[in-house]
């Protein structure tokens, strides 16, 4: 298998990140269409190819996503079941129909390792977080009362956050403090430093 690992490792070193330029109902999407023309030509550079058959069994309907190395025949398979549902507006053929689409999407962006963000051409590159916004991110979820899994996300993603972002983030966080639920009071972020510094002078005394 190592020709095809290598082959879309090559892949994902030129595949750009792919802008969500459709417009769903509250969100934004990177179309089917517009995910193929920037993959396709990739691919095939690559020596690749994929087929994303239809497959009906009994009561099961699923989508086969297979990647193949065209020199060696290898190949990695993914399978995702199509949901059994009905989307408003719709007769049952338009909804399995946009159901495939939908599936399909996921399934070859997945399987690709393929990154897919919003579009910020037309409103500038966002900014990095700065040093300071990252010293703040990393003081209030020490005394948050979030779940773990989610200060877990929070820490992962510091990093790479946009300023914009991180200004919510630390909003969110001062919201979610200890002392502000406890209390109901709406520390600032000079305040809650403080209440840090001097908890962690008492654990020292």
């Amino acid at each position: 298998m190592k020709n095809i690992y290598q082959a879309l490792s090559n892949f994902q070193q030129e595949c750009p990140t792919i802008a969500k330029e459709t417009k769903g109902y509250g969100y934004k999407y990177a179309s089917l269409p517009t995910i193929l023309e920037i993959i396709n030509p990739l691919l095939q550079k690559h020596g690749l190819a994929y087929s994303q058959p239809l497959i009906c069994e009994e009561e099961k309907r699923y989508v086969k996503t297979v990647l193949i190395h065209l020199t060696s025949g290898e190949i990695i398979e993914s399978d995702v079941d199509i949901p059994v549902t009905s989307l408003k507006g719709m007769n049952d053929y338009q909804s399995l129909g946009s159901g495939i689409t939908y599936m399909r999407r996921y399934a070859i962006s997945s399987l690709l390792g393929i990154v897919v963000d919003e579009d910020t051409d037309a409103t500038g590159k966002q900014e990095s977080i700065t040093a300071d916004q990252q010293n703040d991110i990393e003081i209030l979820l020490e005394s948050c009362t979030l779940e773990d899994n989610e200060i877990t996300k929070i820490r992962g993603a510091i990093k790479t956050m946009p300023q914009e972002k991180a200004v919510k983030c630390i909003e969110y966080l001062v919201a979610n403090q200890i002392d502000v639920i406890e209390s109901g009071g709406n520390y600032g972020q000079k305040a809650i430093n403080k209440k840090l510094d001097n908890k962690m002078e008492d654990e020292k005394a």
